[in-house]
């Protein structure tokens, strides 16, 4: 709607990115087989430094369903395809945001919308 929301869609985009950046460097190579040392760092991600990640996140969403103002944005489209698309268990990640309502407000909106629902059901089978 303006300077400061654009500012703020771009703020929200880079604590995601810094979140994924994080989140890589406790993977480590996505196709170098697991160790026991990654899956005690994965386990701790998702329990422990994940949620701390998603309350930051959920203090500074905005309401009814936006990261920002009051309709979708970059902001949220960025927040739900990393939530569900980017990381190794879908599962474990999905239960780190669980307590989180403006969060999982978002990833409902935008995974209900049904361009996205389409894209998901028609892309490319591939690992990216």
């Amino acid at each position: 709607k303006g300077s400061i929301e654009k500012a703020k869609i771009d703020a929200y985009c880079e604590h995601i990115k810094d979140m994924s950046t994080a989140y890589g460097k406790v993977r480590g190579n996505p196709f170098a087989p697991l160790t026991p040392e990654i899956e005690a760092a994965k386990a701790t991600w998702y329990n422990d430094t994940m949620k701390t990640w998603m309350a930051k996140l959920e203090i500074v969403t905005g309401e009814g369903g936006y990261a920002v103002g009051k309709k979708v944005s970059l902001a949220d489209v960025v927040l739900y395809v990393t939530l569900t698309q980017s990381f190794d268990d879908g599962e474990k990640a999905q239960a780190a945001y669980a307590d989180y309502a403006k969060i999982n407000a978002i990833v409902d909106r935008i995974g209900n919308n049904a361009g996205v629902k389409r894209w998901l059901a028609t892309r490319p089978d591939n690992r990216f």
